[in-house]
């Protein structure tokens, strides 16, 4: 949720409750993606990028 609001607020956005609740959002959706959609938020790959952190060391180095 955090997050999320983060996000909305970058963007410039107001935020509203429903942001958390998109995939009850009744609105057509007519992209490839449009199953994803539906879904709830992924998180059974939370932290899966830390299987390859070796390969992203250069790169979380350079970003600071």
């Amino acid at each position: 949720e955090k997050q999320s609001k983060n996000l909305i607020k970058y963007l410039g956005l107001n935020w509203e409750d429903n942001c958390l609740n998109f995939n009850k959002n009744d609105n057509v959706v007519s992209t490839a993606s449009s199953m994803q959609v539906r879904q709830g938020i992924y998180k059974t790959a939370i932290a899966q990028w830390e299987n390859y952190s070796e390969y992203y060391n250069d790169f979380f180095d350079k970003l600071n």
